[in-house]
C-alpha cells in the first residue's frame, strides 16, 4: 500500500509485484503509471466515484467503485499508465466563444456607425 496525494489520506495498493510505480494526483485526476509482470488488481481509495477510468489513453470497462469503502478496484492483465478522473478540467471552449460573439457584435457596431456618418444629412429647404 503507497500513500498517494499531499494529505497522505489516499492511498494505491496492487497485489502483484511492481518494478516500477509513478503517481500523480490532483484535484481533478489521479494517474499513476505500473510497470512490471501482471495481472494485477489495483485498489485506490477516491473522495468520490470516478467519471470514467483510462488505461494508456483508453476507456476501460473493468473496473468497480465502491461507495462503502470509498474505493475503485480495477482489474488488469497488463502493466500501463492509469488515470481515474474525478471531475472534468476547466474548458475554455465558452470563454473563447464568448470573445469571438462579443467581437463580431462590436465589428458589427463599428460598421454601423461609420456607414451612418458616411451618409450625407439632408437639410430642410428654406420655404
Amino acid at each position: 500500500m503507497l500513500p498517494i496525494g499531499a494529505t497522505g489520506n489516499s492511498y494505491l495498493a496492487l497485489n502483484s509485484t511492481v518494478t516500477d510505480l509513478t503517481t500523480s494526483v490532483s484535484s481533478s485526476r489521479i494517474s499513476f503509471q505500473v510497470e512490471g509482470s501482471g495481472p494485477y488488481l489495483i485498489v485506490v481509495n477516491v473522495d468520490k466515484k470516478p467519471l470514467r477510468v483510462e488505461k494508456d489513453g483508453l476507456l476501460i470497462a473493468s473496473w468497480i467503485y465502491n461507495a462503502t469503502t470509498g474505493t475503485v478496484s480495477i482489474e488488469t492483465a497488463t502493466p500501463g499508465s492509469f488515470q481515474l478522473v474525478l471531475r472534468e478540467s476547466a474548458s475554455y471552449d465558452y470563454l473563447y466563444m464568448g470573445s469571438a460573439i462579443a467581437t463580431v457584435i462590436a465589428a458589427g457596431a463599428i460598421g454601423i456607425v461609420l456607414w451612418r456618418m458616411r451618409i450625407p444629412k439632408k437639410l430642410p429647404a428654406d420655404r
